[in-house]
């Protein structure tokens, strides 16, 4: 393939080429009808936005119709950390603006919203590329991305609580089946398989999604399954369950056992410390920017990227026996 050059973009947009010079290097004195045009031009023709002094711009992709959660907070700062260790700057945008790309020279993005119409508008965009968290890739349109491992962390939870005697494991979730099925994160079909194996008859019955009714509600299916352990997605979520579980007059770890995803500086805090996964926030952020330099640098061989987490054990969680739970886990 021929490599493109400045040279070429200044042609294709109609300027010259110390004018793309100062619109790589964000220059004020270039007119914004005249950025744009050498943008759009330099995307169309795969020539990298890469600022002379190699400062990139990363753009970091969120939700205007969404509080961020515990998670998407956590990837956040680990993202800030990571960007700004390696000389580079961040920009945040809402997805509802994506537009906004086009008139900024931003070398790539990273998402952490779930919202899955991001890829069908990612096509708008040439030649720069998409990071999502825990979302649907599409190579052909430059969009790859880096996830939690959700198998091997719903297999680490389950099977820790399986060993310290839970049979009826219930997993509660802050997502409907209609937006897990635009994931790449489906944890609630990976636990029906696991429950299905374990030999649980209508493992759909032990999965409860956002849309299942109120709060209350949820927790009483669940409980009225049998279930004297819950996995609890995202952390937030977490918190609400555990003061539905004290209104209902239940005591956790003596009558419910609880793992959730964990929320830094908040589970550890608690009056009966949450048993959490420890996503790796840290090497989940560098991957990302790893693959963003990797298609700036044309290296190829880019791929989406399952980072496991980490089982921190609290006291949210005990053994299970006969007449019910028993501290001692």
């Amino acid at each position: 393939m021929k490599k493109t050059t400045s040279t070429m973009v200044a042609r294709r947009a109609g300027v010259a080429q110390s004018t793309v010079s100062l619109v790589m290097n964000n220059s004020p004195r270039v007119e914004e009808e005249t950025r744009q045009r050498v943008i759009e031009a330099a995307r169309a023709i795969g020539y990298p936005l890469l600022p002379r002094n190699q400062r990139l711009l990363i753009g970091v992709i969120i939700s205007r119709q969404r509080a961020i959660n515990s998670y998407q907070a956590m990837t956040l700062s680990a993202l800030k950390d990571v960007i700004y260790e390696r000389g580079y700057r961040m920009e945040i945008i809402c997805h509802e603006d994506l537009s906004l790309l086009n008139e900024r020279v931003v070398s790539g993005a990273i998402c952490i919203t779930g919202a899955s119409s991001i890829n069908a508008q990612w096509k708008q965009l040439h030649n720069i590329p998409l990071i999502h968290f825990n979302n649907q890739s599409c190579p052909l349109d430059n969009i790859y991305t880096v996830y939690t491992d959700y198998r091997k962390d719903n297999e680490l939870a389950f099977c820790y609580l399986r060993r310290l005697g839970h049979r009826r494991i219930g997993l509660f979730l802050q997502r409907s089946k209609e937006e897990e099925n635009g994931l790449l994160e489906r944890t609630g079909e990976h636990f029906r398989e696991m429950l299905s194996s374990a030999g649980i008859d209508e493992p759909e019955r032990l999965i409860s999604y956002s849309d299942d009714g109120s709060l209350h509600r949820r927790c009483e299916k669940l409980l009225n399954e049998g279930a004297s352990a819950f996995i609890v997605i995202p952390g937030d979520t977490c918190l609400a369950v555990c003061r539905e579980l004290r209104k209902m007059g239940l005591r956790v770890p003596a009558d419910i056992s609880i793992i959730s995803r964990e929320y830094r500086n908040v589970f550890e805090y608690l009056e009966t410390p949450l048993t959490a996964l420890l996503p790796d926030y840290d090497t989940m952020a560098a991957s990302a920017i790893g693959l963003i330099e990797r298609f700036l640098n044309r290296q190829g061989g880019l791929t989406n990227i399952a980072v496991p987490s980490i089982l921190i054990r609290r006291k949210s969680v005990c053994r299970k026996t006969k007449m019910g739970n028993k501290n001692g886990g």
